[in-house]
């Protein structure tokens, strides 16, 4: 049964050995490898890998060493990117966050709450940098 996070945090407080509490709470962990999770939504929508990395703006050799898992801990950027890049809708690329342990977009943060915005309007990448650039902020890179 998956436990909530309140109850994993006292559990945690009194145990002696991570990992024989961590194989006891393995369906209670919400995570997923990234390039499992992008690959997965790939698969789904029916799209190549190289439209995708086209799409996303990535230099193609980082783009298939992410979704081959030889990239583990890219910068959310790339990964915003390849999302964007999918065509995932804001749920879908938060829910892509949160699975693999990158923090989700929030709105209260200026860049975020624009990417948000992009993300949520199905705009291109080369926009979306257009439009950071005119705020004076961080492009996706």
């Amino acid at each position: 049964m998956k436990k909530s996070s309140t109850d994993l945090m006292k559990e945690m407080k009194s145990i002696k050995d991570y990992e024989s509490y961590r194989k006891a709470n393995a369906e209670s962990f919400s995570y997923m490898k990234l390039d499992r999770a992008l690959m997965a939504k790939i698969e789904e929508k029916k799209l190549t890998r190289s439209s995708v990395i086209r799409r996303a703006g990535i230099a193609p050799s980082y783009g298939y060493q992410i979704l081959d898992g030889k990239r583990s801990n890219p910068d959310i950027d790339k990964v915003l990117m390849l999302c964007i890049g999918i065509g995932l809708s804001l749920e879908e690329t938060q829910d892509i966050l949160k699975v693999t342990g990158y923090p989700m977009l929030r709105a209260s943060n200026e860049r975020e709450h624009f990417i948000i915005f992009a993300i949520t309007n199905k705009m291109k990448i080369i926009d979306i940098n257009l439009e950071l650039q005119k705020l004076n902020l961080k492009i996706l890179e």
